[in-house]
């Protein structure tokens, strides 16, 4: 195996032989925190290239392979595995301009190992139905824990604690457990209308009143263990007041983030510690405006950090 280092802002490589990296949890064999590794195959085979250390930014058609006797080629679209060290968050998009799907992959505390990206795809990776993110990478950035994270989908590393996620177990419009509706107003399922952001169903709410209506779930979590939140969520143009978040169970304040009217579906993200808590109300609703107003829901995610 060829391995090759790109430092910081510097697209020339040199070869080095190095251990593969290690298994999740498992640590960082080789250098400091704070960088990341690509392979050009799955389970970490043949050339890689290491990246970093963060904060740093990579257009991959100007990052050069196998420059042993020359260089040639380039790592555009050839990444299939990685690993990203402790303290570091990976962000990929599909297109150099970044435009387009993105998501961000956290090392974690001790490092993390992501052996196929061809198993991160799909709209819980930011990516249509049936897509992945191996042999697709154009431009990354590396972000320090504690930094600015660009505004991409979070990939988990655990199961999504939220049951029926994308409202697919959804068989009528009148909303059912493990979902359950808050407020006075009508809200309910959209069963196969098109409407949804993946799949074929999502949850809404549509009302002319002023009073809070929502969607909301129960679900358990492990006390002092930090979470991160996803749901995607769209709103008619008078949209106002909206809420995506969770509430403890232990009587300690929402974590929650708001928003407003904004053209297609958006990614909502909260990040908590869930403290004492043993359990969260998982919500996604809004004060209305007093006209006509209405929210579509899906693909809510809940899941480790």
């Amino acid at each position: 195996m060829r391995f090759h280092l790109i430092a910081a802002a510097v697209v020339t490589a040199l070869v080095s032989a190095v251990s593969p990296a290690l298994a999740d949890g498992q640590g960082d064999p080789w250098s400091p925190v704070h960088r990341v590794f690509f392979w050009e195959s799955p389970q970490r085979q043949n050339d890689g290239v290491e990246l970093g250390p963060a904060s740093a930014s990579y257009v991959l058609r100007n990052v050069t392979r196998d420059c042993a006797i020359f260089c040639w080629n380039d790592w555009d679209n050839v990444p299939a595995s990685a690993h990203v060290q402790a303290q570091t968050v990976l962000t990929v998009w599909d297109r150099a301009d970044r435009n387009g799907p993105c998501a961000n992959l956290d090392g974690g505390a001790v490092g993390r190992t992501f052996d196929d990206l061809a198993r991160i795809g799909g709209p819980e990776a930011g990516l249509p139905i049936g897509e992945h993110w191996s042999k697709r990478i154009s431009s990354v950035q590396l972000t320090r824990h504690g930094g600015v994270m660009p505004d991409c989908v979070w990939v988990r590393t655990g199961p999504n604690l939220v049951a029926d996620a994308g409202f697919e177990q959804q068989r009528s419009r009148t909303i059912s457990v493990p979902w359950r509706g808050e407020g006075p107003d009508f809200k309910g399922v959209d069963v196969g209308l098109g409407f949804s952001f993946s799949n074929g169903n999502n949850a809404f709410v549509r009302t002319a009143s002023r009073n809070w209506n929502a969607v909301s779930q129960f679900v358990p979590v492990t006390p002092n263990t930090t979470y991160r939140l996803h749901g995607w969520v769209r709103t008619s143009g008078n949209y106002t007041g909206g809420f995506f978040g969770v509430r403890p169970n232990n009587g300690t304040r929402f974590q929650e983030t708001g928003f407003g009217a904004g053209a297609g579906y958006r990614l909502m993200t909260v990040t908590f510690n869930s403290g004492t808590a043993t359990g969260v109300t998982v919500f996604s609703g809004y004060w209305a405006p007093g006209v006509d107003s209405w929210m579509q829901v899906d693909d809510v995610t809940l899941a480790v950090l």
